[in-house]
């Protein structure tokens, strides 16, 4: 008991700050229209932009340059609170590399508009997301502003996937014509495969799986909802999910589920994890040993709603294998005649890896991967603490593992672009950050100069001298 009471009430607070600086301080105004502003941009659909050369200048670009100029001077000003760290440097290298193939391949002309469309939709909506959340209470509200925006989303994706007419479509169709207000897939299961406000229905669900993911395994009031908007949301999230009728988004949800259970099941022991690769090590190999299909032929057949695309997309990793001897230092560039085998028609890789290493070559590959485990290593070794963020980070580590694991088959384009390296930035503020300059001094002239509390004895006024 004496030893707490010795111990100055400053110093315990600058002790958790040291841990988690970002844990006790509100959020700004400037934070939070720096969050819901571009993500209101997600309900735009792509067609409602303006041609400027090769570039389109729509909504979500031109908030997003915005906010990452103000972003900016904050940093320069010192009125931010992002520290920057490894993650951030791995990013940076990645868009850098990104961009600068962009440039190689097409010239300074077309190259130079590919890479400044390349550079605001990834490496700008980072930064302004690792600048605008840089605290726990401002990650709860991106939290709260995607899950109703997923919710929005989810009640147009309903009404698309049994009608096959997207109402927020049809709202900008007359303005602007390109903006295609019928139905643009095919059909699944007797019902039409919603795409929302995105390009294709596999993104509109990664979109929702996402935003499902992150808040799915946490608490109405750790999020500081009422139980029934919680649910409510959602509900309307998962049925969004549901609607875009693809398994891609469905595996993925569902796997971030069951890292959820068996994180919680197993969580008295310590070796969870490593038991966890051991057995799937362990089962790739039996699978590639005792079947004549193998590991990733026998998902196709079993695990896919349309196994036909999964063929497809062995024969485009094969034939971006072939380039991988010749061109893996900076990629072949991104061009519709890459070479593939003549029967395959289509023009588009479905694979974020593999588009990135077509188009920007190996190092591009190796830093954003670099950026995934770096990020998931940290967050796993945060400590069980009191104003330590673990519900958030298990949330965001199974939600971007099912996400790396779902993007092999599908690339990430349009508007999700955008949301997804928002996300990767947002996710930052919750690994343990050193202190700053300032903060330690502080720490230290606080430590030496403790104060007298309630808990210590008051101290007997002095004699008067006589």
């Amino acid at each position: 008991m004496y030893v707490a009471a010795a111990i100055p009430r400053t110093s315990i607070r600058q002790t958790a700050l040291r841990s988690y600086p970002n844990a006790s301080v509100g959020s700004s105004t400037w934070s939070r229209c720096a969050i819901v502003l571009p993500l209101a941009c997600l309900l735009i659909p792509r067609g409602a932009d303006l041609q400027l050369g090769s570039i389109m200048i729509d909504c979500s670009r031109l908030t997003v340059a915005a906010f990452a100029v103000m972003a900016a001077q904050r940093v320069v000003s010192g009125a931010s609170r992002t520290r920057f760290g490894l993650p951030d440097v791995l990013m940076l290298v990645h868009v850098g590399l990104v961009a600068f193939s962009s440039i190689y391949h097409a010239g300074f002309g077309d190259g130079l508009e590919c890479a400044i469309a390349t550079t605001i939709d990834m490496g700008l909506a980072y930064f302004v997301a690792r600048v605008a959340i840089a605290e726990v209470r401002d990650y709860h509200f991106f939290l709260r502003a995607a899950l109703a925006l997923a919710a929005i989303s989810g009640v147009f994706g309903i009404i698309e996937c049994l009608t096959g007419i997207s109402p927020i479509r049809a709202v900008f169709h007359p303005f602007f014509p390109k903006v295609r207000d019928t139905y643009l897939h095919g059909e699944r299961l007797g019902l039409f495969r919603a795409s929302s406000t995105f390009r294709v229905d596999i993104l509109f669900g990664l979109f929702c799986m996402m935003c499902a993911g992150l808040i799915v395994t946490m608490s109405p009031k750790r999020l500081n909802l009422r139980p029934s908007i919680y649910y409510a949301l959602l509900g309307l999230t998962l049925l969004g999910l549901f609607s875009s009728l693809s398994s891609g988004p469905w595996l993925a949800m569902i796997m971030t589920l069951g890292l959820f259970a068996y994180d919680r099941i197993l969580r008295k022991e310590k070796r969870r994890w490593k038991l966890m690769f051991a057995g799937l090590g362990v089962g790739f190999i039996v699978l590639a040993l005792f079947s004549n299909r193998g590991p990733f032929r026998l998902i196709i057949d079993y695990l896919s709603l349309n196994p036909m695309s999964g063929y497809v997309r062995l024969a485009m990793y094969d034939a971006v294998m072939a380039l991988a001897p010749d061109n893996w230092l900076i990629g072949w560039g991104w061009e519709a005649d890459w070479p593939r085998p003549e029967w395959y028609k289509w023009t588009s890789i479905d694979c974020f890896y593999a588009v990135t290493f077509v188009r920007s070559g190996l190092f591009a590959l190796a830093a954003i991967l670099a950026f995934f485990v770096t990020t998931w290593w940290r967050m796993g070794r945060i400590p069980e603490r009191a104003e330590a963020p673990l519900a958030e980070a298990r949330a965001w580590v199974f939600t971007t593992v099912a996400l790396a694991i779902a993007i092999i088959t599908v690339d990430i384009f349009g508007n999700l672009v955008f949301w997804t390296f928002f996300l990767w930035g947002a996710g930052q503020c919750l690994l343990p950050q050193a202190p700053s300059h300032t903060q330690r001094r502080t720490g230290l002239r606080t430590a030496s100069r403790p104060r007298t509390t309630n808990s210590t004895p008051p101290q007997q006024p002095a004699r008067p001298f006589r």
